[in-house]
Parts: C-alpha cells; structure tokens; sequence
C-alpha cells in the first residue's frame, strides 16, 4: 500500500508515518504545491491508495486540494474504484467540515486530532482500508 500524508505540522507526518510505515510505504508534505507536484507524478507510476489530509493548511484548505487531486485522477481517465482513498484528519470536527470531507472529497473516513495510533487503525478498518 502506498500512502501520501499532507499536513502543514511536520509531527504530524511523523507521527502519521510512524503509525503507518508497517502497513505500506509513506510519502510525507506539508505543502499543498508539493502534495500536488508528488501525487501526479505518482499517477504516472504507482499511484497512491491512500491520502490522509489536513482541512487547514497555508496554501489552500485540503477540501481544495482534494479536489485538484481528483481532477488529476479525472484526467488520467483512473476509474472510479482505483481512485485514491482520502482520509480527513483534522482538528476541525465541526459538522461543516466532516460534511465537505465526505461529500465533496468523497472521504472513507474522517479522523479528529489529536490523532492516536488506535484512531487511525480503527479507522482505517472500518473503512476497509485495512484488514
């Protein structure tokens, strides 16, 4: 499994790639520009399965983000059921923002911070990211 974390706080992505470093290979950003510039070149190899992204983030929010990823994966004419998984993982769990998460980037899950090695693992199985 191939993972891409983006997140503005680098121990996030530390802690992120250390929870998931047994379960696949992590590529880690936080900036948008570098998330972006990674994930197509990756469409082009070996595309990433799983995304986990912040929602608040200097460059843009990661619903924007998301969505410039899909249109990449549009482009690429990737269908539907190859399409990346997106995990939210925010500080924000306000109604509004785990909405957009799911209905706009079409996210699995969505995982609150302070983020915990069980919290992710029990997300990442319910949604059947992980078995």
């Amino acid at each position: 499994m191939k993972f891409l974390i983006v997140d503005d706080d680098e121990n996030i992505c530390k802690i992120l790639t250390f929870y998931l470093d047994l379960y696949g290979q992590c590529h880690a950003c936080s900036r948008a520009s570098e998330a972006i510039l990674l994930f197509r070149n990756a469409l082009e190899t070996e595309p990433f399965d799983v995304v986990f992204m912040d929602i608040d983030m200097p460059e843009m929010t990661g619903h924007e983000l998301v969505t410039i990823l899909r249109g990449a994966e549009e482009t690429q004419k990737v269908p539907f059921h190859k399409t990346f998984k997106l995990v939210m993982v925010s500080a924000y769990d306000d109604i509004k923002n785990v909405t957009a998460s799911f209905f706009r980037g079409h996210a699995e899950c969505f995982v609150p911070k302070p983020v915990t090695e069980s919290r992710i693992l029990e997300a990442l199985r319910q949604a059947d990211i992980l078995k």
